[in-house]
This record gives C-alpha cells, sequence and structure tokens, in this order.
C-alpha cells in the first residue's frame, strides 16, 4: 500500500507477511541492518532483496545463488547476516536452523498478502473482510494456521 496507491484503491488488514527480512546467528545482537555496518550480508541473485543493501555503503554485500548455502554460512560465521523472503525464513528456522538462526523482527517492507479494492467502491466488502481477519486473530485461529503452515506471525 504505497502512498500512490492508496489514492486509488483500498487496502485490507494484512493475513500473511511477504517481504523481507533480516536473518542472522542466534547469538548475535543485531537489531536492524543500521547495525551491521562493516559486516558481510548475504542475498539471493534476483530476488530484489539487494535493494535493502545498496542503501548502506558500509555492508559488504555477498550474493549467493543457493539459499541453504547462505544460510549454512551464517551459521558458520562467514557472513554476519542475510536477506530473504519471509515465509523461507520462518521455514528455515523453524525446520532446520532453529538452534542455530533467528530473524530480526519487524521485516524490512510492509509486503503482503491482503484484499484490494477500488478506492471508496466495496467498502462493505473491504469492513466484512477485516472483520473476519479481527475475528481470527481474537480466537487464535490465523495464529494457529500459521504456525500450522510455519508462517510469519
Amino acid at each position: 500500500p504505497y502512498n500512490f496507491n492508496k489514492a486509488k484503491y483500498d487496502f485490507s488488514k494484512d493475513i500473511i507477511k511477504t517481504g523481507f527480512v533480516l536473518m542472522i546467528a542466534k547469538e548475535a545482537k543485531y537489531k536492524s541492518l543500521n547495525d551491521m555496518s562493516n559486516k558481510h550480508v548475504g542475498y539471493i541473485s534476483d530476488t530484489g532483496s539487494v535493494v535493502f543493501l545498496q542503501k548502506y555503503a558500509d555492508i559488504f554485500e555477498e550474493t549467493y545463488i543457493s539459499l541453504p548455502t547462505m544460510l549454512d554460512d551464517i551459521a558458520n560465521g562467514n557472513i554476519e547476516g542475510a536477506i530473504l523472503s519471509i515465509i523461507p525464513a520462518y521455514k528455515y528456522v523453524t525446520d532446520l536452523y532453529q538452534n542455530q538462526l533467528k530473524i530480526v523482527e519487524p521485516p524490512l517492507n510492509d509486503q503482503a498478502i491482503r484484499l484490494v479494492t477500488l478506492k471508496d467502491q466495496n467498502q462493505d466488502l473491504l469492513n466484512l473482510f477485516n472483520a473476519s481477519i479481527a475475528q481470527m486473530e481474537k480466537d487464535n485461529r490465523l495464529k494457529e494456521l500459521k504456525e500450522k503452515w510455519s508462517l510469519p506471525h
């Protein structure tokens, strides 16, 4: 929901975050990319994640073509962090690297799956959708579904 899109569309609450996150070693104390000065941070080529690193002249960009190799390099101390899509990040942390890696919150952008309607044309649908999401959050059903499928919550 960039400002230029908000003039044309209405957006619901997030259902599932789909943006990018910073992943670091479990014992590392970094809180954001701002803390990664003079550190090596990996990214997967052709994913668009390098744009987050290009804002920092003092971060050393490390290009990877294999996600497991990049995550192994964090776990082994070869690089200090990596930028990756939030859904695979959560899956890898919960399944394979739960004792070695962690995800730095919040996500680096606000990409998410959400309902989008034309501006001021479907308020009833948007309100019903948001109310349904709110009820699922209140009942913990949304959290349970996200946990079941190893999705960010």
